[in-house]
């Protein structure tokens, strides 16, 4: 008689957490690497269309801008803080400047 057994993965790739569980028999010609391999052959392709599928909050909250990009405006003295800081000063002003517009 033959004996079954399962194992249980379980992984987190980004903010999808991933649950296997993988069926084997006792005396059975396909090794644990085997099966996994050919799970993810079968299922990978999906897995990847699901992660990359996702809105990831971390990119959501984030902005970046070259150094290129940013060179441009600040004199070459400006250290990468100060760019920030004059950036954030000059954003605060647009906002007091947007309400105040739309007080009127």
């Amino acid at each position: 008689m033959t004996k079954n057994t399962s194992t249980t993965m379980t992984r987190r790739i980004g903010s999808t957490v991933f649950k296997v569980n993988i069926f084997t028999k006792e005396g059975g010609s396909e090794t644990m690497e085997d099966k996994i391999l050919r799970l993810i052959r079968r299922e990978g392709i999906d897995v990847m269309r699901a992660i990359m599928g996702e809105e990831k909050k971390s990119d959501l909250d984030k902005v970046t801008f070259t150094s290129d990009t940013l060179r441009k405006y600040f004199p070459k003295s400006y250290t990468p803080a100060r760019m920030q800081e004059t950036i954030i000063k000059l954003l605060e002003q647009w906002q007091k400047k947007r309400q105040r517009d739309q007080e009127r």
